[in-house]
């Protein structure tokens, strides 16, 4: 057999382990790594035999103009137990390990130099950097947070018994500011900060400064909760500087119409209603006095259903579980959540992928437990079992998809999927047969259209692919007949043996099988 050595391409995810092919003249597409995720890891590289990094998805997602000439100032290598590291500083002062750089991508048993290294880096065209944009994310006591460069960053303080945050490279002449809704919620300090001064006080030492907090107003120094590394201030000074912000105290909820909120026990809760949509996100921030007028305003005319669940949110992320497990009450949690989605996730794009019900529907001794409840599937997860190692292996479109009686009943309804196995089809011995990256991988026309998108498929099928007739899984002709689904995967990797590294899981088979098609109008192993 001749060894194909055409050049291709293939995306080195966050988190992962991508293996280049031993044929060489391969490009690996190098994604930033992001919170609770390691750098891409990369397997068989070699300079020798042609292979190149495309370090774009890095260096826009800093909003950095890099040309190729100044790679230098912005990445480095360190060897580390015969793998090359790659590390990469947005400030471009040197990717020196210590220096605000990090590691996003490890070159595994492969010792490279930066001048080496440099010829084989694809930069692009250099980006036009966009206008900084305010931003606003929860602390984490477990985690020294580090303000952006840019300046326009606010970090809100959680509650006291949370621990001290660690605070570096704050400038409040850069717009920076430090959130206190979390420590003065619970004392009669108004928005405009008056008589903060009894409640938040400071001292400064060779670290830098330290906030404490005292519950009685009587300016004593209370608990320590924050140290702002390497800045020496006041309280005073950082209120005049506008470093520090306090929305006010906010009034309780009014439950009038409580009957159109859809989160837990039908109960208003402000911040997950707020975070259910951008606009009131983008008005009201962290001010719930101000959400409290517009909900008691507009609400009643307006009638806005709740859909965010801070709960699913805190699920759909091991950083965001770490930091609030444990905060002593579901609805405590669920608040946390909203509130870190408010203040980070809505503008960083993060999505809640987590879906209590699937949690729940995966297992049988939680459907026995909790029946078909999505909080309690959430906080579950939340609390024990993601330590546990459990995972979500149902998908109520997926189940529905599998099913015409079920695409008939209630068309592509996850919540509705996952409801009606855990009430009804666990009890029938019903199971899932479908598999939505399965069933795009079966047609061009969802490849190019859909991407690598399970529920993309799984809907697609229900709202039109199964009136059309279409196959429901990916099938695979060649000289040795026709094979569908698991078979097909098996074929095709006989077939094509640069393709033969997935080994049983047929999805990670499926998103390489559908990203080669759609970004390259090839199949995947052939060119």
């Amino acid at each position: 057999m001749t060894t194909n050595t055409s050049f291709t391409w293939g995306v080195a995810y966050a988190g992962s382990t991508f293996d280049l092919r031993s044929a060489g003249n391969e490009m690996a597409v190098v994604c930033p790594p992001y919170t609770g995720a390691a750098a891409a890891q990369l397997r068989g590289f070699s300079l020798a035999a042609g292979d190149t990094l495309d370090v774009q998805p890095i260096l826009q997602t800093a909003n950095v103009p890099v040309t190729a000439a100044e790679l230098g100032a912005y990445f480095s290598t360190t060897e580390n137990n015969g793998s090359t590291l790659l590390w990469f500083n947005a400030a471009g002062t040197g990717a020196v390990p210590g220096n605000g750089a990090t590691v996003v991508a490890v070159l595994e048993n492969t010792q490279l130099s930066m001048s080496q290294l440099v010829s084989a880096m694809n930069v692009g065209a250099p980006i036009t950097p966009t206008a900084v944009q305010s931003l606003m994310h929860m602390g984490c006591t477990n985690n020294v947070i580090t303000y952006r460069l840019e300046g326009l960053e606010t970090v809100c303080l959680q509650s006291p018994s949370q621990g001290v945050q660690q605070l570096a490279g704050f400038n409040a002449a850069m717009g920076d500011v430090i959130g206190l809704d979390d420590v003065l919620d619970t004392t009669p300090v108004q928005g405009g900060l008056a008589g903060v001064g009894a409640y938040i006080t400071s001292t400064v030492s060779a670290a830098g400064t330290t906030l404490y907090f005292d519950p009685t107003g009587q300016g004593l120094q209370g608990s320590a909760i924050a140290v702002l590394q390497g800045v020496d201030t006041t309280v005073a000074q950082l209120i005049a500087d506008g470093g520090l912000q306090y929305s006010g105290a906010p009034t309780p909820n009014d439950l009038t119409y409580s009957s159109t909120a859809s989160g837990f026990n039908n109960f208003i809760d402000l911040y997950n209603f707020e975070a259910s949509y951008p606009d009131l996100i983008n008005a009201f921030g962290f001010n719930q006095r101000a959400m409290q007028s517009w909900y008691n305003t507009y609400e009643p005319t307006e009638k806005r259903i709740e859909t965010f669940d801070g709960l699913d949110y805190v699920a759909s992320y091991p950083g965001l579980i770490s930091a609030y497990a444990s905060a002593g009450s579901l609805q405590a949690t669920q608040d946390d959540g909203a509130k870190s989605f408010i203040a980070y996730g809505f503008t960083h794009g993060l999505a809640t992928t987590f879906n209590g019900l699937d949690y729940i529907a995966s297992y049988g001794d939680l459907i026995n437990a909790y029946g078909a409840s999505n909080d309690l599937g959430a906080y579950h997860y939340i609390e024990y079992e993601h330590n546990e190692g459990r995972t979500v292996t149902f998908d109520g479109l997926d189940y529905i998809a599998s099913y015409s009686d079920l695409i008939k009943a209630y068309g592509a309804n996850e919540q509705a999927g996952a409801v009606h196995f855990i009430d009804y089809g666990f009890k029938e011995g019903r199971a899932t047969t479908f598999d939505g990256l399965s069933y795009i991988a079966d047609y061009t026309d969802l490849m190019s259209a859909l991407g690598a998108d399970n529920n993309g498929g799984a809907t697609h099928y229900i709202t039109y692919g199964f009136n059309e007739g279409r196959s429901n899984e990916f099938t695979f002709h060649d000289a040795m007949g026709t094979f569908f689904a698991a078979a097909a995967v098996t074929e095709y990797e006989k077939d094509f043996p640069t393709t033969a590294h997935f080994g049983n899981n047929d999805d990670d088979f499926f998103t390489a099988y559908i990203d080669a098609y759609k970004w390259t109008g090839h199949y995947l192993g052939q060119t």
